[in-house]
């Protein structure tokens, strides 16, 4: 069931390529932040 949410959440982003974008550029900044935290 929970596979099922998820597979509806990307079908969702997939229809919008705006907010996938924004979705992609908040991920990749928080795990480049993550990144400099960990380096430290």
């Amino acid at each position: 069931m929970r596979y099922f949410h998820l597979q509806s959440i990307f079908a969702y982003l997939y229809r919008r390529p705006v907010l996938y974008s924004l979705a992609s550029m908040i991920f990749s900044t928080v795990v480049s932040k993550i990144h400099s935290l960990t380096a430290i």
